[in-house]
């Protein structure tokens, strides 16, 4: 089989094959070079990892080739080295997650709190808190189950989970927690963990102002009792998270760190 028509079976079958995948790769012959495209098919942002194995061809870059993929985007990875007169075929596996692992948190942003102006409720856990924020920048609000939960900041609903109505004090119910993820313009995602069940009215995409309602507190997942879990982070590329330090308005004033035991307003 000739190349050109080896290029072009390829070509087609990833298109036809692979159209549905949040990401893909994608070949085409520009100036007699075979030349290989990661895709992005979704209106979120991606950092892919892609990785490469072949016969008869190389990259003609180092693999494994990373990249943050903007929302529906297309980037070049990397050209084919053909073997002359070989036959050569290759594949390529990715790996992604939601959000821009290189992103740089605005460190002088401060956050509202994440419930209505007026209210106050109490932190029972705080900044790598020995139950469950061991190496955390994260924060526990002791809230009834209904507690109206507000953004803290302005972004956009990158993932999120309401169908789960059960919850344990025991990391084996981690994976039953409600939640959602608001991305933010630095690129920095804050979790609203532990919701109620069908606890919000969001779905991925929206657009979301500080200050806005996005749904009820609840006591889902691995939890004591009923309470609202928020943190901010940035994703790594194997699905880790480095969570961030964050000032907060609270109590009319701006304070670098909530402590556990301690009651707070959200305050204009």
């Amino acid at each position: 089989m000739k190349p050109a028509i080896q290029l072009l079976i390829l070509f087609f079958g990833l298109t036809i094959f692979t159209q549905e995948k949040p990401i893909q790769t994608i070949s085409k012959n520009i100036n007699g070079k075979v030349k290989v495209f990661g895709k992005n098919n979704t209106d979120l942002t991606y950092s892919v990892e892609f990785n490469f194995s072949g016969t008869g061809c190389k990259p003609s870059k180092k693999v494994p080739v990373t990249k943050v993929m903007p929302p529906n985007s297309e980037v070049e990875l990397f050209d084919l080295i053909i073997k002359k007169n070989k036959k050569w075929k290759y594949s390529t596996t990715e790996t992604f997650v939601i959000g821009d692992i290189t992103a740089k948190p605005n460190k002088t942003f401060t956050y509202d709190l994440p419930y209505a102006k007026g209210d106050t409720y109490s932190v029972s856990q705080g900044y790598h808190g020995t139950f469950s924020h061991e190496g955390k920048y994260a924060i526990d609000f002791t809230m009834p189950e209904g507690t109206p939960l507000h953004t803290i900041r302005t972004g956009k609903v990158v993932k999120l989970k309401k169908d789960s109505n059960s919850g344990c004090p025991s990391k084996k119910c981690v994976k039953q927690a409600n939640y959602i993820w608001i991305e933010h313009k630095d690129g920095t995602i804050a979790e609203y963990a532990h919701m109620q069940f069908n606890g919000t009215h969001l779905k991925v995409g929206d657009i979301v102002q500080k200050g806005d309602k996005i749904g009820l507190s609840g006591n889902t997942g691995f939890s004591q009792a009923p309470h609202l879990h928020l943190e901010i982070f940035v994703q790594t590329i194997d699905g880790k998270r480095k969570t961030i330090a964050t000032k907060f308005k609270a109590n009319g004033k701006v304070l670098k760190s909530l402590k556990k035991g301690e009651k707070y307003t959200n305050s204009i």
